[in-house]
């Protein structure tokens, strides 16, 4: 079985090339873990768990959240076909997710970059409305493929920050735990 490593990740604008990367440092952070994974979640955010079949995942949310943002981590394993199949299916099965959503926006192509963590990404931004919502949400969506491990990592806000610091903050600190 061919292993690969490469990461897809969905960010926002500024990822565009990889000089544009903003770095973790732009927001404070506190130590988080998912499996395997370790990285930094946005300071003054509060968690919840919740754990699958074949996933765990931690959803972050801001105690003060008038954006109505939210940071989603979810490990999963990769189906061995699409980790042979290569960075082009998962790129694929990526924006095939998007299309998903109620009401959807996909906003152009995913484009790679490289995060400070050294995975190499692929980012892809929408807009959409929740089901039950007035307002539209705008959603950048990150995923990083580490061996048989899935990544993803979504930024979600009615109002989003521009920068999305917050999503930077966790795929630029994501990295393999040690031990």
């Amino acid at each position: 079985m061919k292993t690969i490593k490469l990461a897809f990740i969905t960010i926002g604008t500024a990822l565009a090339t990889p000089s544009c990367t903003p770095t973790h440092h732009d927001m404070d952070g506190q130590p988080a873990k998912l499996g395997d994974f370790s990285y930094q979640a946005p300071a003054g955010w509060t968690q919840t768990k919740s754990k699958g079949w074949h996933s765990v995942s931690t959803t972050w949310t801001p105690d003060n959240n008038d954006q109505k943002e939210s940071i989603v981590v979810i490990r999963t394993q990769i189906d061995s076909a699409l980790g042979q199949a290569g960075a082009e299916a998962i790129k694929k099965k990526l924006l095939a997710a998007q299309r998903e959503l109620p009401q959807v926006q996909v906003l152009g192509s995913p484009i790679d970059f490289h995060s400070d963590g050294g995975f190499a990404g692929v980012r892809v931004e929408d807009n959409f409305i929740p089901a039950g919502a007035k307002y539209q949400y705008h959603r950048t969506h990150a995923v990083l493929v580490e061996g048989t491990d899935i990544i993803h990592v979504l930024y979600t806000a009615e109002q989003p920050d521009a920068e999305e610091r917050a999503l930077h903050l966790v795929v630029n600190s994501l990295h393999k735990s040690e031990g």
